[in-house]
């Protein structure tokens, strides 16, 4: 009797102890305030990354539970708040991928239910969902007017009439002035410049126009005309400079990234996705092909294989 007494309080706490393990959070004292540990809030958004769609929804569900008990404790929304932004820094910071804004968005969601919450945190919520969708992977890029060298005016949009690398830099910027050279002597860029691969197009933002740089040899360059990155924030101003790329219908494939390293890695990403549509036997493809074809999608067009054949 005793053992099987001493079997079901085992069984009963390592369920306990494992979800614990993987939801832990840590929560210090700040100022009279609950906050979010930096180095266990970094930790936990990792985990996050790694765990599949259900997991991580109950990851942040626990999270913002625990940090909502915390907060009526102190009769303060700022531990809600302060989870929030740090998970969505994490979240949507350089390289994000589409899964890392859908984690974002699922975090947002679960914010709002929280008890704690003032008038003016939901306010806080909504900006934070506008932004999200703002030139998000797998989403629209953003338009608005620019104007070439020669004083000629169009549309960002029109720009990207095939798969586009995009640069946005200013004025009086070293971190500026660092990647043009990065760009100058980059292979990737050569190689692009090259075969064709990339349409490259810089975009200047900043009320001086003195710092435009037109001569990005190979480049298509632009003034942002009405200066709608550093006053609408039509890019991500606090992620100046920084490349955007960019399918040949306009959807963002990588958002504000810091090196040509991080877009040579997504780019090749891109370029090898395919998928294979397995049919039944008795099934045809489009156009009446055998269904032992397979059909891969290479930057968004489909084509016939008739090499590889269904296993």
């Amino acid at each position: 009797m005793k053992r099987f007494f001493y079997l079901v309080v085992v069984l009963a706490v390592i369920p306990v102890l494992s979800c614990t393990e993987q939801a832990s959070l840590k929560f210090i004292e700040q100022d009279g305030v609950w906050v979010p540990d930096q180095r266990s809030l970094t930790s936990f958004a990792g985990r996050l990354q790694q765990a599949d769609m259900a997991g991580a929804s109950a990851m942040i569900s626990r999270a913002f539970a625990e940090a909502d008990s915390l907060g009526a404790l102190k009769s303060t929304s700022e531990t809600v708040a302060r989870l929030s932004d740090g998970l969505y820094s994490r979240l949507t910071g350089e390289g994000a991928s589409m899964r890392d804004y859908e984690l974002a968005e699922a975090m947002l969601g679960r914010e709002v239910l929280c008890s704690t919450l003032d008038p003016i945190d939901f306010k806080r919520i909504d900006y934070k969902r506008g932004r999200l969708n703002l030139n998000r992977p797998g989403f629209m890029v953003n338009d608005f007017p620019v104007v070439s060298a020669d004083g000629s005016e169009c549309m960002l949009r029109e720009l990207f009439t095939e798969r586009t690398l995009l640069f946005i830099y200013g004025a009086e910027c070293k971190e500026c002035d660092r990647m043009v050279k990065d760009i100058q002597r980059s292979p990737f860029i050569r190689k692009a410049k090259a075969d064709s691969s990339l349409n490259l197009v810089a975009l200047y933002t900043g009320e001086d126009r003195g710092g435009f740089k037109p001569g990005l040899e190979g480049w298509t360059n632009v003034i942002d005309r009405d200066n709608a990155v550093i006053y609408e924030n039509a890019f991500d101003s606090g992620m100046v400079p920084s490349f955007y790329l960019i399918s040949e219908n306009c959807i963002v494939d990588l958002k504000a990234a810091r090196s040509l390293k991080e877009v040579e890695k997504a780019d090749a990403a891109a370029r090898l996705t395919s998928l294979d549509i397995a049919l039944e036997p008795s099934e045809l493809a489009w156009g009446g092909q055998d269904s032992r074809w397979a059909i891969h999608a290479l930057q968004g067009q489909f084509l016939p294989d008739p090499v590889r054949k269904r296993r």
